[in-house]
């Protein structure tokens, strides 16, 4: 799979959640930046758990706080994860989370606004 691929259903993935539960992407975002109080890492010093506790101090969305999001919502392979998460390790900003959940489209065709239905 491509990393495109991997990362167009991650996108997809979140969408949908977020459509199904009737949630804006900024509380999304707000429910995935929370890291559970029983983060295993954190007591055993782990590298992950301490860039998880840097990222939510940051405000960003702990990496493995995603990882265990998309994991509950649908079976992905490990690999598969690793992909969709590459560059990722600081954990995701806000503006990477817009830019990965937010769809935008352009008008290609004029059209006119008028008080008018026709």
């Amino acid at each position: 799979m491509m990393v495109e691929d991997v990362q167009r259903m991650v996108a997809d993935l979140l969408r949908e959640h977020a459509r199904k539960n009737n949630l804006s992407a900024d509380a999304l975002y707000e429910q995935l930046r929370k890291v559970p109080d029983h983060a295993d890492g954190a007591i055993n010093g782990n590298a992950d758990a301490n860039a998880d506790a840097n990222a939510e101090a940051d405000g960003a969305i702990p990496i493995e706080s995603l990882r265990g999001f998309l994991q509950s919502v649908k079976e992905m392979a490990s690999a598969e994860l690793d992909i969709a998460l590459q560059g990722f390790e600081a954990g995701i900003s806000r503006f990477a989370f817009f830019d990965l959940v937010e769809e935008y489209r352009k008008c290609v065709k004029e059209v006119a606004v008028t008080a008018t239905s026709e």
